[in-house]
């Protein structure tokens, strides 16, 4: 045998390369966020369900995560929602806190009942700009700020601009820009006094009241996905130590039982969720395509060999 025929690869080599490349195409896994997914929320107290709230897609949310100030703010409906992600007090000013500004001119601006008692800063509006100074308050992680919001125009659409301010009112210690405002896809289940904010790659539960969970077998919300195979859901240390519920999930469904827990008003659970695409992306289809064509050419040529040696 020759070199050359002996570097050249044989038909089987390439059939099998070809179907390998197919293989990978359709096997290929990326990575997804949960916006555009579909889903649904229901709640189950042991094996009745007690809530059933429909279905959403859910959005990209606007988020606003302060990582120098360790807090999230979010909008929820007509709320603005401000979450504490670090044990770490307020330092003493004349105002520590975020300030958000919004296009489309806000009326009023008022602090929650569903606020955490250890979280409740001074809500001021001033034209367009609704702020909370947190001077001298020490929240858990977990705690949250929760602020109604009216506005001369709905605020999906508006421009929001983020700026911390401190340690006097005007001085910006930190900026995160602005963006168009999306609000968080939500389900607020009255039942079981929870909102459920559902996020790119996380899941926020608020507890609203100051009510216990009953002890049952289940007793919680379950969310089922289409779109996308969940991957993994695990609670994510910023959650509060009072509402720890149990998670469990699988590839279209996340359950969180909190049976037996009295978890504190404004107090948060975050779910980080990861998951991926359901449907091969273009990039797998065209590997899969590729891969196909490749093997059936080989395949006709090798069947066009036997036919000539046949003759």
């Amino acid at each position: 045998m020759s070199r050359h025929a002996a570097r050249r690869p044989s038909r089987r080599s390439w059939i099998a390369s070809a179907c390998a490349l197919a293989a990978l195409g359709a096997s290929a896994a990326h990575a997804a966020t949960l916006v555009g997914a579909q889903v649904s929320y229901s709640s189950h107290l042991g094996a009745g369900l007690i809530a059933d709230l429909g279905t959403q897609t859910v959005a990209n949310g606007t988020v606003f995560k302060d990582t120098t100030q360790d807090i999230t703010s979010f909008v929820a409906g007509n709320q603005l929602i401000i979450q504490n992600t670090a044990p770490l007090a307020f330092a003493a000013g004349t105002f520590n806190g975020p300030q958000f500004t919004f296009s489309g001119g806000l009326t009023q601006a008022t602090s929650n009942a569903a606020t955490s008692t250890d979280f409740q800063g001074v809500v001021g509006i001033s034209g367009d700009a609704v702020g909370s100074n947190f001077v001298g308050l020490n929240p858990a992680s977990g705690s949250s700020q929760v602020i109604d919001l009216a506005s001369d125009q709905p605020l999906a659409g508006q421009t929001v601009s983020y700026n911390y301010i401190f340690p006097t009112p005007g001085s910006v210690a930190d900026s995160l820009g602005s963006a168009t405002l999306v609000p968080t896809t939500t389900f607020v289940d009255s039942g079981d006094g929870i909102l459920v904010a559902i996020g790119s790659n996380t899941i926020t539960i608020l507890n609203l009241v100051p009510l216990a969970f009953a002890a049952a077998s289940f007793n919680g919300p379950t969310l089922t996905f289409a779109g996308v195979d969940l991957t993994g859901a695990s609670i994510d240390p910023i959650s509060s130590s009072d509402f720890l519920g149990a998670v469990t999930s699988d590839a279209h469904s996340l359950s969180i039982d909190f049976s037996g827990f009295s978890p504190g008003v404004g107090h948060t659970l975050v779910i980080d969720v990861s998951a991926i695409s359901a449907v091969p992306e273009p990039a797998s289809w065209s590997l899969m395509i590729a891969g196909f064509g490749a093997a059936g050419a080989m395949l006709r040529r090798r069947r066009a060999g036997r036919a000539m040696a046949a003759g």
